[in-house]
């Protein structure tokens, strides 16, 4: 094989290599990512080891070098640039930008609380709520995109503050509870990440988890906290894909929602 040769043999092992070590790391990246990340890597990667070209040419050892820099190469790139289901939870709901969704206010008094609605999203009537007191869905074709609310009132609550309660409901911040009462409705969730954040005015639980539904992969987020005597529960679903580009409408509903004592 010649030197022209044996470089694009290089070239092709360095996507090969790179690729696997993506997919490896970060299984539900996009095919396009994978090639973006992949091509990027091949290019640096060829580049630094044809300075090595006239020692390691051909041998074992320039091999060893080149797995050792795509796969090096992949973990800086996914921390330099985090992915979906990376980072915390808090920072991701306040990283992105929710100024430019236009919005109008639902005053659900009665159940404790007020919050926005994305412009383009509609109040669901027409459907089951199971246990939710609002229903909110995106209106362009073709998107699944969904929040809900569901508060339960008890003046027993006036007197447990919202840290207790989470220290109670989430012992240690564990979530493997509220995990259990998905599967027992059929759902599988695959955690993603969980913890405490900031929601109206109070600490909040966040879990944020996968599940399949028919053919479809979903991701869901959901926040549970108490306060004024209410206990909460706000959720938004959206495909896996699609989720991170709707993160901003549902860091809006999120953001605005706010507790109003009875």
């Amino acid at each position: 094989m010649g030197p022209k040769k044996k470089y694009y043999a290089y070239i092709f092992a360095a996507y090969y290599i790179y690729a696997l070590a993506i997919v490896s790391i970060k299984g539900d990246m996009t095919a396009n990512q994978i090639v973006i990340y992949g091509l990027t890597g091949a290019v640096i990667g060829v580049a630094i080891f044809l300075l090595f070209a006239p020692r390691f040419l051909g041998k074992a050892s320039g091999w060893v070098l080149f797995a050792i820099f795509c796969f090096g190469y992949s973990i800086s790139t996914l921390n330099a640039f985090p992915t979906d289901s990376q980072g915390l939870a808090q920072q991701k709901l306040t990283s992105v930008s929710s100024s430019h969704v236009l919005s109008r206010q639902v005053d659900e008094r009665f159940n404790g609380f007020t919050v926005l609605i994305p412009e383009g999203w509609i109040r669901r009537t027409d459907i089951d709520l199971q246990g939710a007191v609002l229903a909110i869905q995106a209106t362009a074709k073709g998107r699944i995109s969904n929040c809900n609310v569901r508060s339960k009132y008890s003046d027993q609550f006036l007197s447990v503050s919202g840290a207790d309660y989470l220290e109670g409901a989430f012992p240690g911040d564990d979530v493997s509870e509220l995990l259990a009462s998905y599967k027992a409705v059929g759902i599988n969730p695959q955690l993603l990440q969980s913890e405490r954040i900031d929601v109206s005015g109070t600490k909040g639980m966040f879990v944020e988890f996968d599940f399949v539904s028919g053919s479809m992969k979903l991701r869901t987020l959901n926040v549970q906290f108490l306060m004024n005597g209410f206990l909460y529960t706000i959720g938004c679903t959206d495909t896996s894909i699609q989720y991170p580009h709707s993160l901003p409408e549902f860091q809006l509903f999120l953001s605005s929602f706010q507790s109003i004592a009875r």
